[in-house]
């Protein structure tokens, strides 16, 4: 059955968008065994609490009466039609808008305000479900995250919608048969999210799904399904008609919510068993088509892959309804990676994001920075040489959270509140030491630059082997002078920032000559950022909060890692 809704707007305008099938969940806790934990903890559950109807979830883009009627076509009959009408009384705008892209390709909310994504991946919840993401929530939220990206997986309780046989998730019994469950999971994460004013990007299916996990995976021939290895699931005509059928359900489901930033159609694709670069390429430009068509609020669809171009062509990227192309990235010469990473993937033509990185893909490294430099510096680094927001670290619970590593986001979340990415596009940027490096990025008439001494993380070795030695004041300050070139000629007014702690630091102006501009560095520890506008106004005035450093402090008072 497929049912169908057409909506029409006060302006006239008509909407077609999915309906869904909705079976009413109550949460409940089950006691079961933990394989991670190695002992009997609490499984958040959900059960049926009321018959199933079919439901259309809508997000008004403008005030006034909207009219409505659906259509239902089953087989061959002749669609049944029913008619109705809503008020829409008011629109909240940013604060309730989900994410759309701009003519450049910038984010922002349906109204128009603009979205400058900064959190991390926080990929499942774990055995405590919604409660424990909520936590994660908190944290972010806390210290002016405002995005998440979360993958729907059959781990744990589950947020995938479909999956082989699970004594933990009631719904899963094969393709096509979608989990009320999971649904009710996911419906509850969207919630959370929206009440902490975060975004979240849903992973729609990841590599090991195809890989690892395949003999349990409901397409393959061994859990009941009808494919005999994974490559089979990007070509074989019946998966992709089942396929389509789930894209529709979840556009209907979770299209309309305000806390939706965008749609990964895949993690990693490349890492899938049997991967060929041809048919993934010919499946991304199919879905993305399909996708796009289903989504009425036209979402940003992205994809990822493990290894960029030139050891993948990621050919997935160049599929025209995707608009967005990531960068997964771990590598101990973060700053240097995420820069390469970008270059490489601009002869897509599309904006870039850094949707994973850290040190290394072995979690073991980590115990080299347990301050976090890393993260810090993947943040900043990812922002300034030309991403769409601040990067997604890896490693959310037994990293962020294990070692209190949360606040390294509220200097970022400070420095790029209420701001807009327009116009901003790398440029040149030099110091007048070799002990320092910078990275800007310059439109007509703002410009932003981020300069980090190059001592402060010293590297060395990778895997565990790795080793990671944060700044000292006794190696004082390398850079008294920044060099920006390509921008516009004029007076600039200048403020300074704390990366760390988000804090206005000092204010100057300067004069560009030759598209050419100076500026005297006052002093600073670690690193240090600037925005600059182009005009006679008085510098902006300083961001709320105390004028001290008290996060940065910390960090400098255990900057050294145990050996």
């Amino acid at each position: 059955m497929v049912v169908d809704a057409l909506i029409t707007a006060p302006d006239g305008r008509i909407v077609q968008q999915p309906m869904f099938w909705m079976v009413p969940q109550e949460r409940f806790e089950q006691q079961g065994y933990s394989t991670e934990k190695a002992a009997n903890v609490a499984w958040e559950r959900f059960k049926a609490s009321a018959p199933g109807c079919w439901c259309l979830r809508f997000a008004p883009s403008q005030p006034g009466t909207w009219r409505w009627s659906y259509r239902v076509a089953q087989g061959g009959a002749a669609p049944r039609l029913v008619a109705g009408g809503m008020l829409a009384a008011g629109w909240a705008g940013a604060t309730s808008g989900g994410i759309v892209q701009d003519a450049q390709g910038n984010l922002q909310c349906m109204d128009h305000e603009p979205f400058i994504p900064v959190g991390t991946n926080v990929a499942w919840p774990n055995e405590g479900g919604t409660a424990m993401f909520g936590h994660y929530l908190d944290a972010i939220a806390a210290q002016g995250g405002t995005a998440v990206r979360l993958w729907l997986v059959h781990y744990y309780g589950g947020t995938a919608l479909e999956w082989s046989r699970n004594a933990m998730n009631a719904g899963y019994s094969g393709v096509g048969r979608f989990s009320q469950e999971s649904a009710a999971r996911v419906d509850r994460l969207l919630a959370l999210a929206e009440g902490h004013h975060i975004k979240l990007l849903l992973s729609l299916w990841t590599f090991g799904d195809c890989s690892f996990d395949w003999a349990a995976n409901p397409y393959a021939r061994s859990a009941g399904g009808w494919l005999n290895e994974p490559a089979q699931f990007f070509t074989d005509a019946r998966a992709l008609t089942a396929q389509r059928s789930l894209l529709r359900y979840e556009v209907a489901r979770w299209g309309a919510y305000p806390s939706l930033w965008g749609w990964e159609l895949w993690n990693e694709v490349d890492n899938c068993g049997g991967y060929s670069e041809a048919a993934v390429g010919r499946w991304h430009a199919l879905m993305a088509h399909e996708l796009h068509g289903l989504d009425a609020l036209h979402h940003p669809i992205t994809t990822s892959y493990r290894y960029g171009p030139p050891l993948c062509a990621c050919t997935g990227y160049a599929a025209t309804d995707l608009s967005l192309v990531q960068s997964h990235t771990y590598w101990p010469s973060l700053v240097s990676a995420l820069g390469h990473d970008r270059v490489a993937e601009a002869g897509f033509g599309k904006p870039w994001f850094a949707g994973e990185y850290g040190l290394s893909d072995d979690p073991g490294a980590l115990a080299a920075d347990p301050q976090g430099w890393h993260v810090h510096d993947g943040l900043w680094a990812s922002l300034m040489c030309g991403s769409v927001g601040a990067g997604f670290s890896w490693w959310w619970d037994t990293y962020l959270e294990a070692r209190g590593l949360w606040p390294h986001y509220r200097g970022i979340a400070r420095f790029t509140a209420h701001e807009s990415l327009t116009g901003l596009q790398p440029c040149g940027a030099t110091t007048d030491s070799p002990h320092a490096a910078v990275l800007a990025r310059a439109s007509d008439t703002r410009l932003w630059a981020w300069a980090r001494d190059l001592r402060a993380i010293r590297t060395s070795g990778r895997g565990l082997d790795l080793t990671v030695q944060g700044y000292g004041p006794e190696d004082g300050q390398p850079a008294h002078s920044l060099r920006l070139s390509g921008v516009h000629d004029g007076r600039w007014l200048v403020t300074w920032w704390d990366p760390y702690d988000g804090t206005w630091m000092a204010s100057a102006s300067a004069l560009a000559s030759g598209g050419v501009l100076t500026l005297s560095v006052p002093p600073y520890r670690n690193d240090i950022a600037l925005k600059a506008q182009r005009s006679d106004a008085p510098p902006p005035s300083p961001p709320p909060g105390v004028p001290s450093t008290p996060w940065h402090d910390a960090l400098l008072q255990a900057r050294t890692a145990p050996p």
